[in-house]
């Protein structure tokens, strides 16, 4: 057993000796477990039509409550317990959950837990629920979560000026295809480890015969079905774990469908949605073996420096963004475009700003990616 391990145990043995020399409970919240199962009624969903809804937020941002209300209750669900009756610690993993295995900063994960807050502090307004005043899970477990120790994890260091001809040697450098493959959909279309761990056979077309008879679920995404040799990638609210606001359909040019024929070649064919598969399992692929890859191509050379941040997968967006926006002068809403950014973003504070009416589409970009998109030396297929 680690020490953190029985630490946590010390704390609990000592939190249950108050409890039970006051005659309280130091799970308040347990006792109503099997009731809450019981129940056909979904207490968030209640407090979504009676809270949220009556704002007249925009659809988005009800989305964006619905998706952190979805990801706490597979959460709990992973915990063993109902969403409603958590305690301190449920919540306390919830947020390492969302640092960890999503990959947010605290930037991101303390607007979570206020959005939650806010369900419960409604359940213990409300005189149908069972939650008492003297105990809200939320407030309890913010207290105790290392948010400053987390903040001292995230780097401000600028990321490194990488040159083109150092690129190419970092993707050569990458010998399983595989993670060439994803390496050069980060550089390329500015996915974010998790849209590409999200990615499914489905959202990507590419016009070859050999792959086409072989996978035919290729490109009959609603998005991507008209398109040759192009890729969907979903929103958040769309699928589970990615990060953009607004899908986006980009163009696949020579290189990134070699790359994508040369893997889908010897990809394992067992029914499984996902792009690209894990090493052992054959089953969905994880973001740690997105950054395993990078390393091996871009380390030692350009690992963490005392002024530079380490080339990661991250660092392929950072790429993307800098290329379009910098070295080719494309439009700003143009590269909103591609990196998935919702309409609007910089300008929510302006009411008849112009950038609410602006729109781009695929139509709008295909041609300039095409021509000018950067080459990592692969060759044409």
């Amino acid at each position: 057993m680690s020490n953190e391990n029985r630490n946590n145990d010390g704390i609990d043995a000592q939190r249950q000796a108050f409890a039970d020399a006051f005659d309280l409970e130091a799970d308040p919240l347990a006792k109503y477990e099997e009731q809450f199962q019981i129940l056909d009624v979904d207490p968030l969903e209640v407090y979504m039509k009676e809270v949220i809804e009556s704002r007249g937020l925009s659809s988005q941002r009800e989305n964006d409550y619905r998706r952190i209300f979805r990801q706490f209750k597979e959460h709990m669900e992973e915990q063993g317990r109902h969403y409603a009756c958590a305690n301190t610690s449920h919540i306390t993993s919830f947020a390492e959950a969302q640092r960890t295995d999503r990959d947010h900063d605290v930037g991101t994960i303390k607007p979570q837990l206020r959005v939650l807050n806010g369900a419960y502090q409604y359940w213990q307004r409300e005189s149908v629920f069972p939650h008492g005043e003297d105990f809200n899970p939320i407030e309890a477990a913010r207290e105790k979560i290392p948010f400053r120790e987390w903040k001292k994890e995230e780097s401000d260091k600028d990321h490194p000026n990488v040159p083109l001809e150092d690129l190419r040697e970092g993707i050569w450098a990458i010998k399983h295809i595989r993670d060439r493959c994803f390496v050069c959909a980060q550089l390329k279309l500015g996915m974010r480890a998790g849209a590409v761990c999200n990615s499914k056979l489905k959202d990507v077309s590419i016009q070859h015969p050999g792959i086409e008879e072989s996978y035919p679920e290729l490109g009959t995404h609603p998005q991507v079905r008209d398109y040759e040799n192009a890729i969907y990638i979903p929103p958040a609210d769309e699928r589970d774990r990615n990060k953009s606001k607004r899908g986006r359909v980009l163009p696949l040019d020579d290189e990134m469908r070699q790359l994508l024929v040369q893997w889908l070649l010897i990809r394992p064919d067992n029914g499984e949605p996902w792009m690209f598969l894990s090493d052992q399992r054959h089953d969905k692929l994880w973001p740690k073996r997105i950054n395993e890859a990078w390393k091996t191509g871009f380390h030692p050379k350009y690992a963490e420096t005392e002024h530079h941040e380490a080339v990661t997968s991250h660092f392929g967006r950072h790429w993307f963004s800098s290329f379009w926006r910098i070295d080719q002068d494309l439009n700003r809403e143009l590269v909103k475009y591609m990196r998935g950014d919702a309409i609007g973003d910089a300008a929510v504070d302006y009411g008849e700003a112009i950038d609410v009416y602006l729109h781009t589409y695929y139509d709008d970009i295909e041609n300039i990616y095409r021509e000018n998109v950067f080459k990592l030396g692969i060759g044409p297929y």
